[in-house]
């Protein structure tokens, strides 16, 4: 078990890192919200839903009367034509009805969890790619300051040749740098647009405003523990309790039940049934045929083509087993994923708190390289070594950095923080403070 916490020395303020929380991205809320309200995948589900309602009437409708004409007719000289207007109410069906009516109900509630499911799926899709446009804008910015930082030295290094105190083959050197962080930079760049055309697919027009989403400061750690990822027995509670809420979780345990009641309505056939039956003949009336209305009470029995009945009850016994097994595996599969998604957050706590003491010493080191350099106590190369270690320590943090959000976005899903995906035509329901994030409740 994991506790995400900043350790002591760093909540102090040490090495300079402001112990900011991490903070809600309004930018991100906005595109999350505009999947979910308008991604065609949410659409079909709620159409599903529509549908389920149907399944319900339907199976409502089952307990009401039937009505029925017979038609009589024939060939011979005396025969009479005529009808008979029959209505039936069944009294007791074995509890078929029932079943029928509660298998329907479990296929509502499986179907509005099938909405939650598919926006829980498109925001987590949303939050990995907004992720990854974050992460090539922070690599972006990285190669720009190495860049800048490379044009600096060449200037330098461009006086000293002019002076003949450094070779021309310094210059070559440098000018490879220059191509290879140029090389990086359309990489880079290439990702971006990647992401934002993945944004523009699940958010539509709304993807627009991932270009003025503020990027997470590099700085920044977030000072408190996450709930959810807590050793102890709170922490327990909270993962006990997001698993269960689970919309895949909630969608297998509504299969399970809908197969339970399937099993009942198969049960249902080797019971008896019993009917109320009302008919009156109309027309013509063969002799000795009362013509007045007829009540009886019919008591049916079959037993459904001999055996086959019971072989088919077995066969859903083994299929209600074989769902239920499927949903505790799933289950397992749900705990893993939060318990790998806690440590994915607390790795990267402690990465940029790695980062941070880092950079600080690979700074250090530039600036000497770059000092002695000019001394003449340091080969051209030394510096441009540095330069390109301190290049891939700061593009490591500030990608880590933008990769604390995503990450921490998941854990609020995850948890069910997020009221995703309600399958009402009001849309979905706004999204409660999240308690990964500042100001939330405890």
């Amino acid at each position: 078990m994991l506790l995400i916490a900043v350790p002591p020395a760093a909540a102090e303020g040490s090495n300079g890192i402001p112990v900011d929380r991490l903070a809600r991205d309004p930018v991100l809320d906005g595109l999350i919200t505009a999947a979910v309200a308008n991604h065609p995948a949410i659409a079909a589900k709620r159409s599903g839903v529509a549908a389920a309602r149907f399944d319900i009437d339907a199976a409502r409708g089952q307990y009401a009367p039937s009505l029925s004409t017979l038609l009589r007719g024939g060939s011979g000289s005396n025969s009479q034509y005529g009808s008979t207007v029959r209505v039936d109410q069944r009294l007791y069906a074995g509890g078929r009805l029932d079943a029928e009516l509660d298998s329907a109900a479990s296929r509502l509630d499986a179907s509005l969890f099938d909405v939650q499911q598919a926006a829980l799926t498109l925001a987590e899709q949303v939050v990995g790619a907004y992720q990854s446009l974050q992460v090539a804008e922070a690599q972006e910015r990285a190669i720009d300051a190495y860049r800048s930082r490379l044009e600096e030295l060449a200037a330098s290094l461009a006086r000293r040749i002019d002076g003949g105190a450094s070779p021309r083959s310094d210059e070559s050197l440098m000018n490879a740098r220059m191509a290879e962080s140029a090389t990086t930079l359309t990489s880079a760049r290439t990702a971006a647009l990647v992401a934002q055309t993945v944004l523009r697919r699940l958010a539509g027009p709304a993807a627009g405003s991932a270009a003025n989403a503020a990027p997470v400061p590099e700085t920044t750690v977030p000072a408190t523990s996450v709930p959810i990822c807590a050793s102890d027995a709170g922490g327990e509670a909270a993962r006990r309790a997001a698993v269960d809420r689970h919309p895949a979780l909630m969608r297998s345990l509504q299969d399970v039940e809908a197969a339970r009641f399937a099993l009942e309505g198969q049960r249902s056939t080797l019971r008896p049934s019993v009917t109320l039956r009302v008919e009156r003949p109309v027309g013509g009336v063969p002799e000795g045929t009362p013509r007045g209305a007829r009540v009886a009470l019919v008591l049916e029995y079959t037993t459904d083509a001999a055996l086959s009945a019971a072989s088919r009850i077995d066969a859903g016994a083994q299929r209600l087993v074989a769902l239920r097994d499927e949903a505790e595996s799933l289950r397992r599969e749900i705990e893993q994923q939060l318990l790998a998604e806690c440590a994915e957050y607390a790795g990267i706590v402690r990465r940029l708190l790695s980062l941070a003491e880092v950079r600080r010493h690979t700074g250090d080191v530039l600036s000497s390289y770059t000092r002695l350099f000019g001394a003449g106590k340091r080969a051209w190369l030394d510096v441009l070594n540095a330069a390109r270690e301190d290049f891939e320590n700061e593009e490591a943090a500030f990608t880590t950095a933008a990769t604390l959000r995503g990450s921490a976005y998941r854990l609020a899903l995850l948890g069910g923080d997020f009221a995703l995906g309600q399958p009402g035509p009001e849309g979905p329901a706004e999204y409660p403070l999240l308690r990964v994030f500042a100001g939330s409740p405890p």
